[in-house]
């Protein structure tokens, strides 16, 4: 069970987001089986879309989903905000120089307690020593070591999350995820809100991370004066010295003023900034361990590609691919070749034309079936829509399928988690279930045969049923010859 407290913004489009109160819910989240949870993630999300039937319940299902950025209609508000997102990914570069710094210099960042004495491991150094070490004696681990950096990487970033000591912005950890999926158990933890210890260490954290950020600030903001000085200096002088040289153009000035609609030249940038804004969006989501089950996964699995690449011998199969390549098509025999088979292709002279004619005939297939395939998922796309329509109402609006968001929505301190217990927790009497907007199924017909008029039996109707499942357009769009 969890009490959450949320802050309130206006926008999602503001800069400088000022605060605009607190919102409480409670939420119940039932996951028995970590273990089935991790399975389910390996296929990518279904998208879902929800019908409303008032255009004003619309606009609050949208808001709710997607906030105030729309990429069909030109927002310039939305179009600055874009471009300060992209501008704020640069910031990155300082967290890489940081992360550089502790690597080469061996500042210690993992603390143990050894009888009572706090000692700080440069883990990350000696990681990166080691690594070198054997990657210069033997080049053959580069393919294992590249896997093995990205999981590193990942670790580092759940490591980093681990740092702040609240709990609500706090992931799970990998070893703790680790043995939640093994022992196939969901893994929750109690959250208190009234701990004591936690206040003063938050409030520390804080206010060190504040500290941290104007001093970042600070040095960016004189940086950039004195980079604005210096262009403006030279840009006066620049203009002094072209204004001193005259005008050679003798044509009589038609300059004046001019309207130019903006729309059809800023509304493509705006599409192209908020695709790319939320494409970066999600690989972050999933870098920064706020989609914990996908990180989860990519650490593992370069894990386990690292271990496998680690005995594969790189350079004996390189060089056996070169000594196959050499030895079969640099040698004299490539004479025969070019007696025997080239020549007699060019002696042809029909050759280029039936070739032509080919090349033709086998991209007309490809293009026929790329068409038919499109016409396909269109059809089935365009009927989805008409009776979601019909059934529901009809304005959709669709639910992100992943974290998309700018502004991660993290509770206050306040907020609380408990385990829910079910000893003596009797299982809820479902009385009537309702079905919910989600449609499955293919809608789009097959050919059959109508010369009687009559309904396919139910051979025709599995047979058509396996056509449709297994989506072939080629099969979908060719009548079958009557009986």
């Amino acid at each position: 069970d969890y009490i959450l407290t949320y802050t309130l913004y206006a926008s999602v489009l503001d800069e400088v987001r000022k605060l605009q109160g607190t919102l409480t819910v409670r939420v119940r989240l039932d996951m028995d089986n970590f273990f089935k949870a991790t399975m389910a993630s390996l296929a990518p999300p279904r998208a879902n879309y929800v019908n409303v039937a008032k255009k004003d319940d619309f606009r609050t299902a949208r808001f709710v989903t997607q906030g105030e950025e729309n990429l069909h209609n030109l927002d310039m508000d939305a179009l600055k905000s874009y471009g300060n997102e992209l501008e704020g990914y640069a910031d990155v570069l300082y967290y890489i120089q940081q992360a550089a710094m502790t690597v080469l210099l061996w500042r210690g960042h993992y603390q143990v307690n050894i009888c009572g004495c706090k000692f700080k491991l440069a883990l990350h150094s000696l990681t990166a020593f080691v690594m070198g070490v054997f990657l210069v004696e033997d080049f053959d681990l580069f393919p294992a070591f590249f896997f093995f950096s990205i999981a590193w990487f990942f670790l580092a970033s759940n490591e980093q999350r681990q740092r702040n000591p609240s709990p609500w912005h706090k992931s799970a950890t990998f070893g703790g995820m680790w043995l939640a999926f093994l022992t196939k158990r969901p893994w929750n933890k109690e959250i208190n809100p009234n701990d004591a210890e936690l206040q003063p260490l938050i409030k520390e954290y804080e206010e060190a991370q504040e500290e941290r950020r104007k001093k970042k600030e600070e040095k960016k903001d004189n940086s950039n004066t004195q980079m604005s000085l210096m262009d403006a200096y030279f840009a006066q002088e620049e203009q002094e010295t072209t204004e001193n040289a005259g005008d050679e153009d003798i044509e009589t000035n038609t300059g004046g003023m001019q309207i130019n609609p903006l729309k059809p030249i800023l509304l493509p940038i705006q599409k192209v900034l908020g695709l790319a804004c939320q494409a970066l969006r999600i690989v972050k989501s999933v870098v920064v361990w706020d989609e914990s089950i996908y990180a989860f996964l990519i650490t593992n699995a370069c894990l386990f590609a690292g271990a496998v690449l680690i005995f594969v011998p790189w350079s004996w199969i390189l060089r056996w691919i070169f000594r196959v390549i050499v030895w079969t098509l640099l040698g004299p025999w490539m004479k025969l070749v070019d007696i025997f088979v080239v020549k007699k292709l060019q002696a042809d002279g029909d050759n280029f034309m039936k070739r032509l004619d080919h090349t033709v005939k086998q991209r007309s297939q490809l293009l026929l079936l790329k068409k038919r395939t499109i016409m396909v998922h269109k059809e089935d796309a365009f009927k989805l829509r008409a009776i979601k329509r019909y059934m529901f109402g009809k304005f959709i609006a669709k639910v992100p399928q992943f974290k998309d968001y700018r502004y991660p929505d993290i509770p206050l301190p306040e907020s609380s988690s408990l385990p829910h217990d079910t000893a003596g927790y009797s299982s809820v009497h479902i009385v009537e279930r309702k079905h919910g907007q989600q449609l499955m199924g293919h809608m789009i017909p097959a050919w059959g045969d109508a010369e009687d008029g009559a309904m396919l039996n139910s051979a025709a109707k599995t047979e058509s049923e396996t056509i449709l499942s297994r989506a072939s357009p080629m099969k979908l769009f060719s009548r079958k010859k009557a009986k």
